[in-house]
């Protein structure tokens, strides 16, 4: 195959839509405009870390409407709850699985539950004024942050 044709090829390839099984064994980093595309085109997102506990790609893939699975642990707790959207089992073939049968509209609801805004509110009811000696470290009344 001569260099033209296969940057025809790769050109081509790309514009593809993907599929779940192109979505599942690419290895290469995907512009973040593509991502929707990749996660909306798979049955499940297998979340198989038990060590993350940020959750955002857990919430990216349920924003697009594809259940979770993953494991019970701190991160898929914090952002599956006790919601219908995703599954979490010790057994991450089970939760696999179990996650096929979870339809659509339930891991979008979940994922709409942390609105940016509603998130925002939270975060600002946690903090908690810092006592200072120095009046002009100061942080402003938390009423002003909200």
């Amino acid at each position: 195959m001569s260099a033209r044709s296969r940057r025809r090829w790769r050109a081509k390839r790309r514009s593809a839509a993907p599929t779940a099984s192109s979505a599942a064994t690419s290895t290469t980093p995907r512009p973040r405009q593509s991502l929707v595309a990749f996660y909306a085109a798979a049955d499940v997102f297998v979340h198989p870390s038990r060590t993350d506990t940020f959750g955002l790609v857990m919430l990216e893939a349920m924003a697009c409407g594809t259940p979770v699975a993953a494991f019970p642990v701190a991160g898929p707790l914090d952002v599956v709850g006790a919601s219908d959207g995703a599954v979490l089992d010790v057994d991450l073939r089970r939760a696999a699985l179990r996650a096929l049968e979870v339809p659509r509209e339930r891991a979008r609801a979940r994922a709409e539950a942390f609105d940016r805004d509603r998130v925002a509110r939270e975060f600002v009811a946690y903090l908690a004024p810092i006592a200072r000696r120095d009046a002009a470290l100061a942080l402003p009344p938390l009423s002003r942050l909200a």
